[in-house]
């Protein structure tokens, strides 16, 4: 949807840059006789806001393709599909809702689905959440671009979204059609590690 794009295109470039270690102040809107939040207009479902670094990219999650605004989703059979479109008062479901973890490199995540597997990119190129361990095939590298992402596989190639629903990386090359918006939930405020600080805790349990 080109209007959406569009919303979170002049969302992004019109916040303000955020530097490492910078805490973000959540501003209040006062009038004569309502005292209310101001929401951030990029924000889903009141609590799932935009990614805007590496390091956000933690915890859980959603997939949200750009095109058709809805989350990848994991099933039960271990296959990855898109999954219906949320409606802003509407909680997104278990399915859509993934863990990312570090990988081997800053730039790196592994993925995690609710079914406690890893998502994993096959010799073919499709994708799909069977892995029960994090190797070379289970990690995404993470491609910021205008305000979106995307996921480049260990095969070099990025997000490609079948017609057939299926979701494999084959892209040669990163579009319009591949492109995602990764949300989290997790603290805005909170303090960023540093990429040193976070190479330095890369394999070391919580």
């Amino acid at each position: 949807k080109q209007w959406y794009q569009r919303r979170v295109r002049e969302a992004v470039k019109s916040s303000k840059l955020k530097f490492k270690g910078e805490k973000k102040k959540r501003k209040r809107k006062r009038e004569e006789k309502t005292d209310e939040w101001v929401e951030d207009p990029t924000a889903r479902h009141r609590v799932w806001w935009i990614v805007r670094d590496i390091l956000d990219v933690r915890g859980s999650v959603l997939l949200e393709h750009t095109e058709s605004t809805s989350y990848i989703t994991a099933r039960e059979d271990a296959s990855i599909g898109l999954g219906d479109v949320r409606e802003q008062t509407e909680d997104p479901e278990n399915a859509e809702i993934f863990t990312a973890l570090p990988g081997s490199a800053d730039d790196k995540v592994a993925i995690k689905t609710g079914y406690d597997k890893f998502l994993s990119v096959g010799v073919d190129g499709g994708i799909t959440g069977r892995s029960e361990a994090i190797g070379m095939r289970e990690e995404f590298q993470l491609v910021f671009e205008e305000g979106f992402q995307t996921l480049q596989g260990c095969n070099g190639r990025y997000l490609t979204f079948g017609e057939d629903g299926s979701i494999g990386c084959t892209a040669e090359e990163v579009k319009d059609s591949n492109k995602v918006i990764i949300r989290t939930r997790g603290d805005k405020n909170r303090k960023s590690e540093t990429v040193a600080e976070n190479s330095a805790k890369r394999g070391q349990v919580p």
